[in-house]
């Protein structure tokens, strides 16, 4: 039976798929032919667990926490496959800047501002040694393979990363906003090379968490890929 968004709990995906240890989110295997439910699925339990930590942490009260994860459960449950959601992170900070009250001198919070806050509140909950990116773009080239093998490209999509390759493909870059689809990403794409039968060893890959604007120009560049 297909798991939807809005019922899918992370013991239920834990009976079938891996888990990531650190956030106890599980991952559909093989991503090239799981069901969507199961694959927007894992979009939900990545809410879940962030709005816990958020709330752990004193980003917002748990009417808040309520209220913003019924709202974007709904938008999960209307994507279909060709739309990639939006990122559980950007959704928390667009709601956060909307609630802000204005002052005389200004509109409110920038949207700027509440994406890193919310960014920042979640990145040592996920990551111990991996700093955030502050240098602007990172080099390398976007990486072929992970546009062109479906598997890849619907679990990158899923989660909203964006991959730089080296030039002879055997590191990969993974690029994300979010820290937890960074994290789970890379853990994914490693489980999914470990489970295959190439002729070439798998890339190295390793998760990169950078400012909205960097991963936002990634992105693009990476649609444009695919699309040419």
């Amino acid at each position: 039976m297909a798991v939807t968004p809005l019922d899918a709990t992370a013991a239920e995906f834990a009976a079938l798929y891996p888990t990531d240890e650190v956030t106890g989110i599980s991952m559909p295997m093989p991503p090239a032919l799981a069901p969507w439910p199961e694959m927007i699925g894992v979009c939900g339990q990545i809410a879940r667990w962030s709005a816990r930590q958020l709330m752990a942490c004193g980003y917002w009260e748990d009417t808040v926490a309520s209220a913003v994860l019924a709202a974007y459960h709904q938008h999960l449950d209307q994507c279909r496959e060709e739309e990639a959601p939006e990122d559980f992170l950007v959704w928390v900070a667009r709601d956060s800047q909307r609630r802000q009250p204005p002052t005389l001198t200004s509109t409110g919070t920038e949207l700027r501002d509440e994406l890193q806050r919310a960014q920042r509140a979640i990145h040592p909950l996920v990551f111990e040694r991996t700093p955030r990116w502050r240098f602007g773009d990172l080099p390398g080239r976007l990486w072929q393979q992970g546009r062109s093998d479906a598997g890849r490209n619907r679990l990158i999509s899923l989660l909203r990363c964006a991959c730089l390759s080296s030039e002879d493909g055997s590191t990969v870059h993974l690029v994300a906003y979010n820290p937890v689809a960074a994290r789970l990403a890379t853990v994914w794409l490693a489980i999914d090379a470990h489970n295959r039968v190439e002729g070439e060893g798998p890339p190295f890959v390793f998760p990169f968490v950078v400012e909205h604007e960097v991963w936002t120009r990634l992105c693009e560049r990476q649609s444009s890929l695919s699309a040419a």
